[in-house]
C-alpha cells in the first residue's frame, strides 16, 4: 500500500491505528466466545485481555477457554489482515500438561519466564528476580546521587 501523507509506519500513529483495530476486533471475538471467556476467567480480573503497542497479552484459567479464545483471534485477525505471530508468541502457563494449541492444532510452546513489558513474568509466580532488578537499579540511582548530595546542603 502506498504510503498515505501523515501516516507513520512504526510511530506512534500506525499503533494507534493498530490499536483500534485490535479493540474492534477484540470486541468482535468476545461477542463470540464471551461466555466461555466469563467461564475462564481469572477471579476479580475485569478483563481478558491487555493491549499495549503492538503487543497483546491474553489471560484465562482453564486450556479450554484460551483455545477457544486463540482460535477466535485468529479466524477474527484474518478478517482485518492480520495473522496471530507464532514466532513471537510466548505462553506461559501454571498447568506444565496445558495443550494450548492454534486453530490449526499446533501445539504452543510454553516457557517458564517471559519479559513482557519491562517485567519479567514467570510460571511459579515468583516476583524475586523482578524485585531483585528493581532493587539493584533503584541502588545503582542512588549511589550515583551520592556525588551530588555530598556537595550539597540538602539533607538526605
Amino acid at each position: 500500500k502506498p504510503k498515505v501523507a501523515g501516516e507513520r509506519y512504526g510511530g506512534k500513529s500506525s499503533y494507534r491505528t493498530h490499536r483500534a483495530h485490535m479493540s474492534v476486533m477484540f470486541h468482535d471475538v468476545k461477542s463470540k466466545v464471551g461466555a466461555e471467556l466469563a467461564r475462564g476467567a481469572i477471579p476479580g480480573a475485569l478483563f481478558d485481555e491487555v493491549l499495549y503497542e503492538a503487543d497483546t497479552i491474553c489471560l484465562a484459567t482453564r486450556t479450554q477457554t484460551m483455545n477457544k479464545f486463540i482460535k477466535e483471534i485468529e479466524r477474527e485477525g484474518l478478517r482485518y489482515g492480520m495473522r496471530l505471530n507464532k514466532i513471537k508468541h510466548e505462553l506461559i502457563s501454571t498447568n506444565p500438561h496445558a495443550d494450548v494449541h492454534v486453530e490449526n492444532l499446533e501445539k504452543l510452546p510454553s516457557k517458564s519466564e517471559v519479559k513482557c513489558l519491562g517485567c519479567y513474568l514467570n510460571d511459579a509466580t515468583d516476583l524475586t528476580k523482578e524485585l531483585t532488578k528493581r532493587i539493584a537499579a533503584a541502588r545503582l540511582t542512588l549511589k550515583s546521587l551520592v556525588l551530588f548530595w555530598l556537595h550539597s546542603s540538602c539533607p538526605i
